[in-house]
């Protein structure tokens, strides 16, 4: 006896009644002449390497389970999304916050509103006389178009797509904290509660409300008739309208601003 079987002889000797994938037949059993040599399986080396790949059923079986796992993942992905676009907006108005709290500061407690009236050095519209300082340059930045557009554009809420914006800006300004639309002198000393009146909120321009009128949330996107002053304050955080006081602190708000907020 040999002292060491080549692979074929191994195969065979661990193999009984198989020989190179086939059946052995007996030689006394004529019925199992037929299958002598019947394949046992189909040879690996018989087989074509295209015959390697996914069959059609495996592959539609993956394309459901991915189908399903995107499923899955999606909402929390738009969750991701719609929480970074919050965090933005908060960051956003606390700059417009300081940008205000420094310009009271240098102006005797003079706060910028929505005026319609124009006076130099400082337009009393907010949008326009916080960009010298919100972009660091000089007091030709509120007067200049292509300025302004660059300066607010780094301030949008990425949460308010174009339709909605007043030309790139994203943020409304509470009307109350300028009755008289011009009046170039109001001043923080005016208010008897600045941490609890509302100046700038998630919108477009400007708003006012009637007194004890709450702002109540229109859904989101706003419907067709969203374009009148009552309107304006949107609540795009799922649910929530962000709100930057005249202390300069920043709050979210949750279906509704209460109209004391608006009108303490």
């Amino acid at each position: 006896m040999q002292l060491s079987l080549g692979f074929s002889a191994l195969y065979e000797a661990l193999s009984p009644g198989v020989t190179d994938g086939r059946i052995k037949g007996s030689l006394n059993s004529p019925s199992m002449d037929a299958l002598q040599y019947a394949p046992l399986v189909p040879s690996i080396r018989n087989r074509g390497i295209g015959n390697l790949g996914f069959t059609l059923l495996e592959l539609l079986a993956v394309v459901a389970i991915l189908a399903v796992l995107a499923a899955l993942g999606y909402p929390a992905l738009q969750k991701s999304i719609q929480a970074g676009h919050s965090a933005k907006c908060i960051g956003n108005l606390r700059a417009l916050g300081a940008a205000a709290q420094q310009f009271a500061n240098d102006n005797n407690g003079r706060i910028l509103t929505w005026g319609n009236s124009t006076f130099t050095p400082f337009c009393p519209r907010w949008i326009q006389g916080l960009a010298p300082i919100l972009g660091n340059t000089g007091s030709e930045a509120q007067w200049t178009p292509a300025i302004l557009a660059e300066i607010y554009k780094q301030l949008a809420c990425p949460a308010t797509p174009a339709k909605y914006r007043f030309g790139v800006m994203t943020y409304s300004a509470n009307s109350f904290t300028n009755p008289g639309w011009g009046w170039p002198e109001m001043r923080l000393q005016s208010f008897e509660y600045p941490s609890s009146t509302v100046y700038l909120v998630d919108g477009y321009a400007t708003f006012s409300t009637g007194e004890d009128q709450d702002i109540v949330d229109q859904g989101w996107p706003p419907p067709s008739d969203w374009n009148t002053i009552g309107k304006f304050v949107f609540f795009p955080h799922q649910g929530k309208c962000h709100a930057l006081f005249l202390d300069w602190h920043v709050e979210s708000f949750s279906k509704s601003i209460p109209a004391k907020k608006i009108r303490p």
